[in-house]
């Protein structure tokens, strides 16, 4: 599935981006080692077809919205936590 194609459905859990489909997307939607899945117990990941759709819908996530993400999550609170 290339960028430009939409999944036939367009529902999706992500309406817009998150810190696990930004993850997703700058690994290059490699399932190999990703976190998800390891939780994923039946069928197949369907975080490649969310982040093609965010992709197609929005563009690519930018850093600004990861870094906004990660603070409103409290990541990036912690991260500043552990190096002081």
């Amino acid at each position: 599935m290339e960028y430009n194609e939409l999944p036939k459905t367009e529902q999706t859990h992500y309406y817009n981006w998150s810190l696990t489909a930004i993850d997703c997307y700058k690994r290059g939607c490699i399932c190999e080692g990703c976190l998800i899945q390891e939780l994923i117990t039946s069928g197949k990941c369907q975080m490649k077809k969310s982040v093609l759709w965010l992709v197609k819908k929005y563009g690519m996530p930018t850093e600004k919205q990861e870094r906004i993400l990660r603070i409103n999550s409290g990541l990036e609170e912690s991260k500043r936590k552990r190096t002081v």
